[in-house]
């Protein structure tokens, strides 16, 4: 007789069993991995287990998993058809995705709009090219798949086309903001969204004037906020962002990628509300 196997790290075999016996009574099988099926059939026990949720998350092993990008995209079919969910939300800017999502809505083609935003790890590879597809046509529908972001960085071409230009635009219902200290911010934040800040660090002063005026931007969109004024707090939360996001890239380019403090960063310091 075989010893009784023991689980690889410290947990104890009688709990890896309690989970087989729960993976076997319920898992349920899948009839396909393949996105574009109408026939959700396999995938309706997962309605019981959503229930009245309003938030799923769709997990990955890795950036590089197409299969389970195959999946995710059926998954995202099924649960914006049959359950209702509206928003698709991306590990991607805040910012960017936003402006992708206006722009598609306006008529730009999704293999364009998404590209400007979403990471290209993703966007890159063929497995996601089903999910643009999806999300083109589910644009044109009567309860489109809204697309949001919920990452600080600044992750696609968006940012870098029209991030300043439209916070101005926003600023200017909230009084004027061209004057010299304003002009010196324009600059450090448009090297801030090119990664410039990386290769050459600003100095300690010039860094503490950027942020000096970044403080009195949001405390306006705070005030614009408070009497509602559209997207507010939109420009709320992507401020609040770029704050923790400059303080990241100064710790990535002095620490390394490999560095955990700088690597997780935002993930310990800034979640949207």
């Amino acid at each position: 007789m075989q010893p009784r196997p023991e689980a690889a790290d410290d947990t104890g075999f009688e709990e890896v069993q309690e989970r087989v016996d729960w993976l076997r009574t319920n898992a349920f099988p899948l009839a396909s991995l393949a996105p574009g099926n109408s026939n959700f059939s396999d995938l309706m026990p997962l309605k019981a287990a959503i229930g009245d949720a309003r938030v799923v998350l769709l997990g990955e092993q890795s950036h590089g998993d197409g299969a389970v990008f195959l999946l995710k995209t059926r998954l995202i079919e099924f649960l914006h058809q049959e359950m209702g969910f509206d928003v698709l939300a991306f590990e991607s800017g805040l910012y960017d995705v936003d402006k992708s999502w206006r722009l598609l809505a306006a008529g730009e083609p999704a293999a364009i709009a998404v590209r400007r935003s979403v990471f290209s790890i993703w966007t890159g590879s063929q497995q996601f090219q089903p999910l643009i597809s999806y999300i083109e046509q589910a644009a044109r529908w009567t309860r489109p798949l809204e697309l949001a972001g919920f990452d600080l960085q600044f992750t696609g071409t968006a940012s870098r086309e029209s991030f300043v230009t439209d916070l101005e635009s926003f600023l200017t219902r909230g009084g004027s903001l061209q004057d010299t200290s304003w002009l010196t911010f324009r600059t450090s934040l448009q090297g801030l969204i090119a990664g410039s800040w990386i290769t050459s660090v600003p100095s300690d002063a010039v860094r503490a004037r950027f942020n000096e005026v970044l403080t009195t931007v949001r405390n306006t969109v705070t005030g614009m906020v408070t009497a509602n004024v559209p997207d507010a707090r939109l420009w709320n939360e992507v401020l609040a962002g770029s704050v923790d996001q400059a303080a990241n890239t100064v710790n990535y380019a002095r620490l390394g990628a490999a560095n955990r403090e700088s690597g997780n960063r935002r993930d310990h310091e800034w979640v949207p509300t």
